[in-house]
């Protein structure tokens, strides 16, 4: 109650009133024990205000709260507990915990230990496993993470336990999220760190370490510089200065140093790193090795400077070969049309014998020109494709010297060339294809007398030097200009190849000639002081140069325009079977042949030449490869595979213009004994056939 002091204040008090009573047991009075309480009603004052405090905390907190007495049962439910479990304060009183709080493992799904009874049993604080799931009343499922303690009295009795849980579903999704990140980063195929901004490494992966060598614990903390070379440290100064003004995300293509010093070209991606303030604090590097790009690259350009120079060479050869097959036209047309205005003239027959013997020698000069063309080109395809072969064996150079000179002195009297001839003794002997050495000799005299002017002079020495034969040819001609003089070997190249030139020809026989040489195991150079000023070739040969021949080359034909044969031979009493389809062939084939006493018998077809040789037997047969419906290679077969009493084994000549290596070995294969190139000198194919029918023993 209330008493009231002598000062006036009210003061609370505990009043106990007990009776007074006398001997007799009468109640006569009163005692009354009066407390000041003031402080014991402020501690319960304070104690309700504590409670409802805490009863405010619990429902303010964003963790649930449920309470629970020593026997696990509910006393107490915060607004989250209710939240999270279902239940209210009310429904949930007096309710086991197990009942309220139900919790299963997230993946097994089977039933949780509730963590109230693992307190009580335990007596301490307790935390439940990792993966709880939370069944809500209405079927939602939470993660949790939670906390059980005992609630102890003054002298340490447990009489309840607080629980204290907390949604974590997004916080786990978070977690695996960063969890999965940090995997990526970790186990990306490219090089990623981070830095802050004053350059000091914060993170390095695992392709980081592999890519410069450094592990993370020798480069974490250690300034980016460290990767870069000195000349481009300004690089990081101009990123980090980007990083701080907030500019967004670049890339560079530069170098970085590795641990063993080496250089790496990188592709680099800087993108600045944020905090949740959105304040730049630092910056993320993915880095690209860009060293098999690089390469891929620079293998790329060489094979485009590689097309663009193969793409340039074949326009260029497309050029030479427009300007050859012009040059070659000319050159075969210009002798064909003397061959074949002459021709026709004769064949009137409205000239007189002068001009009729100025048109013969015509016929013959331009069809020996001709025929020089033919196997200029024909000398450059064996040249090309390897097949040309040397006949070596030791010869007297003199007489070769003497034939070259023979076959140019024609052209050189026409235009009163002086050819002057020096032979040292001890340079007169050699191992060389003397056919050859011919072809060498005339290519370089003919070369010289076509380029000197009427009244010139063309000198041939041929002297020893050391080990070394040496062929000098000396002109006064037109000379060859400096610029031109290291292309004068090269095949299709002339000093002037404009349709106005002076001189004619392929621009083959020096390069045939330089070839030639070189088979020798020789050298070959060309000089000239200029314009007008004539030129000098050199050729040298090794004394003793050895080559061998191969069975391919045992049969040599005619080369060169003079022909060799100084005397026809006799075929009286010889009956030859000459087949070709061109009549005019067949017809020179005859005459040439009767001219030597031969007995001809033509036939225009593979055919008609089979029916005739059963009924003649000739002694020989001279036939054509290249002719309709029947070829000379099934006809020869045909012949062969006679009885040698029915001619099976009579010989045979293949005069053919098919000329290639491949073209005589299939000759050789099917049955003839020769194989003879078009065209032929009438006193030469005379000599071919007497010589086969003489080793035949047809005499």
């Amino acid at each position: 109650t209330i008493r009231v002091t002598k000062d006036g204040r009210r003061i609370p008090v505990s009043v106990s009133v007990s009776p007074l009573k006398d001997a007799a047991g009468e109640v006569i009075g009163a005692s009354k024990v009066i407390h000041d309480v003031s402080e014991v009603i402020a501690s319960r004052a304070a104690l309700i205000r504590e409670k409802e405090l805490l009863a405010t905390t619990l429902a303010s907190i964003g963790d649930g709260v449920i309470v629970t007495d020593a026997q696990s049962r509910v006393t107490f439910l915060n607004g989250e507990a209710e939240r999270l479990t279902g239940w209210t304060s009310e429904e949930a009183a007096g309710r086991t915990l197990s009942v309220v709080f139900r919790i299963v493992n997230e993946h097994t799904r089977r039933v949780a230990e509730n963590p109230v009874e693992k307190a009580l049993r335990l007596g301490n604080v307790v935390g439940l496993a990792n993966h709880t799931m939370l069944l809500r009343a209405d079927g939602a499922e939470f993660l949790i993470d939670d906390s059980a303690a005992p609630i102890r009295d003054k002298d340490g009795t447990v009489f309840g336990v607080v629980l204290v849980f907390r949604d974590s579903t997004e916080q786990r999704k978070a977690f695996e999220a960063r969890e999965r990140l940090a995997a990526i980063v970790e186990y990306s195929g490219e090089a990623i760190a981070t830095k802050n901004l004053d350059g000091i490494i914060q993170t390095w992966n695992a392709s980081a370490e592999r890519l410069f060598g450094y592990h993370a614990d020798e480069i974490v903390g250690k300034p980016v510089t460290i990767l870069i070379p000195p000349e481009r440290l300004w690089e990081e100064e101009e990123i980090l200065s980007r990083l701080r003004r907030g500019l967004p995300a670049e890339r560079l293509e530069t170098l970085r140093v590795a641990k063993d010093g080496r250089q790496i070209p990188v592709s680099l991606t800087v993108s600045p790193l944020k905090n949740a303030d959105g304040e730049v604090v630092g910056a993320s590097k993915l880095i690209q090795d860009i060293s098999d790009r690089q390469r891929a690259e620079h293998q790329r350009q060489e094979l485009l400077a590689r097309e663009q120079f193969l793409r340039s060479q074949a326009e260029q050869a497309g050029r030479i070969k427009d300007e050859f097959l012009a040059t070659v036209s000319h050159e075969l047309r210009t002798p064909l049309n003397a061959i074949l205005g002459w021709a026709t003239l004769l064949n009137k027959g409205n000239v007189d014998e002068s001009a009729a013997t100025r048109g013969m020698d015509a016929i013959e000069r331009n069809a020996k020109a001709q025929a020089q063309l033919i196997e200029d080109l024909l000398d450059v395809s064996r040249i090309i494709s390897g097949k040309m072969r040397l006949d070596v064996k030791p010869v007297t150079v003199s007489p070769i010297v003497e034939a070259a000179v023979d076959a140019v002195k024609p052209a050189a009297d026409a235009k009163a060339i002086r050819l002057d001839i020096t032979i040292d003794p001890v340079a007169n002997k050699l191992r060389v294809d003397p056919a050859r050495l011919q072809q060498i000799i005339w290519n370089l005299l003919s070369n010289s007398i076509k380029f000197t002017p009427p009244g010139g002079l063309v000198q041939i020495k041929i002297q020893r030097t050391a080990s070394a034969a040496e062929i000098v040819v000396t002109d006064t001609g037109a000379g060859i200009k400096r610029e031109f003089l290291p292309f004068v070997f090269d095949r299709f190249q002339q000093g002037d190849a404009s349709m106005t030139r002076k001189h004619g020809g392929l621009g083959l026989g020096l390069a045939i000639t330089r070839h030639l040489v070189e088979m020798h195991g020789g050298t070959i150079e060309a000089d000239s002081k200029g314009k007008g000023q004539g030129a000098t070739f050199t050729v040298k040969l090794p004394i003793r140069a050895v080559t061998t021949r191969t069975p391919a080359d045992a049969f040599k034909d005619s080369r060169y325009p003079e022909s060799t044969v100084s005397k026809s031979p006799s075929l009286t009493g010889f009956t030859i079977l000459a087949v070709d389809d061109s009549q005019d062939t067949r017809e020179f084939i005859t005459v040439a042949l009767e001219a030597c006493g031969a007995n001809v018998i033509a036939a225009a077809s593979a055919r008609e030449a089979f029916d005739l040789f059963a009924g003649s037997k000739p002694d020989l047969v001279v036939c054509d490869l290249g002719m309709p419906e029947e070829d000379g290679f099934s006809f020869i077969k045909r012949i062969r595979e006679l009885p040698d009493v029915q001619g099976g084994a009579t010989p045979a000549i293949a005069l053919t213009g098919y000329v290639r290596v491949e073209d005589r070995m299939r000759a050789l294969e099917a049955g003839y004994e020769m194989f003879v190139p078009k065209p032929i000198e009438a006193g030469e194919l005379c000599t071919i056939v007497a010589t086969l029918v003489d080793r035949n023993g047809k005499t």
